[in-house]
């Protein structure tokens, strides 16, 4: 059941943002993704790195839709300097990838970004967390 949920989730993603890619290099792509809990409180963490990425973004999904809870941090390099921006994010579970939780980025422009995103649920449930670039 598990696998079936974040099957039919990673599939519905993929067809989404891949029907927005072919019509323009704008929409966000799908970097990384993280399911490993289910239960009271649920939690998962997603990491994913990007060369030259515009914006960085995340969503985090649940089933049943529910208040979420997140923490986020990206590390940008631009050469040898680096830079770190982090943020929280609690509101309502979404599954609209096209429209995702910016994260903001430490330097215009950069070489080279990693980010991290844990996510728990406030409740019951199933969580899956998905990391964006663009």
């Amino acid at each position: 059941m598990k696998r079936a949920w974040i099957g039919a989730l990673a599939l519905t993603a993929m067809v989404t943002t891949g029907a927005a890619l072919g019509a323009h290099s704008a929409f966000w792509h799908p970097i990384g993704v993280a399911s490993n809990g289910s239960g009271d409180f649920a939690a998962a963490a997603a990491r994913a790195s990007a060369n030259h990425p515009a914006r960085l973004g995340f969503d985090v999904s649940a089933a049943p839709p529910q208040r979420v809870s997140a923490s986020w941090t990206v590390i940008c390099r631009i050469g040898p300097i680096a830079k770190t921006k982090s943020g929280r994010f609690s509101g309502h579970s979404t599954t609209d990838l096209l429209k995702p939780n910016l994260m903001q980025l430490p330097m215009e422009v950069p070489d080279r970004c990693s980010a991290a995103v844990a996510a728990h649920l406030n409740g019951r449930g199933k969580i899956l967390v998905f990391i964006l670039k663009r």
